[in-house]
């Protein structure tokens, strides 16, 4: 098993909802303890850096925000479609602050600017 295949397995069965938590690695470092302690069948070359890696991949790949429709959208992509002067100059000026005021700010910050709904804000937006 490799060691995304191992952190999917637990991202999956997550009994305690933490899955849009960021790991740092004190936490990974005592979840593979406890892993351990447990008796755990784990991937040979996992260390606490490769555990919280995998993790936060996750964490990044499935990142929703909820836009001014309430429709969830991906923030990654949304971020991919953001203008990047325009991002980079809410960027300096919110940091740091979440992924949904960063989101919601540049929407508005959008608007203003080019004088349309940022594609992702809409909607039903379309990728």
């Amino acid at each position: 098993m490799t060691i995304r295949e191992f952190v999917l397995k637990l991202w999956e069965n997550d009994p305690n909802g933490s899955t849009s938590e960021r790991m740092d690695l004190d936490t990974a470092r005592t979840d593979l303890d406890n892993f351990r302690a447990d008796g755990w069948d784990l991937p040979e070359d996992i260390t606490p850096e490769s555990y919280a890696d995998a993790w936060n991949e996750l964490v990044d790949e499935n990142l929703t925000v909820t836009n001014s429709w309430g429709v969830e959208v991906n923030y990654l992509a949304a971020v991919n479609l953001m203008d990047d002067e325009l991002r980079e100059d809410l960027a300096r000026d919110l940091a740091p602050c979440s992924e949904q005021a960063f989101f919601d700010a540049y929407a508005a910050a959008h608007q203003e600017k080019f004088g349309e709904e940022f594609e992702p804000d809409k909607q039903n937006p379309c990728w």
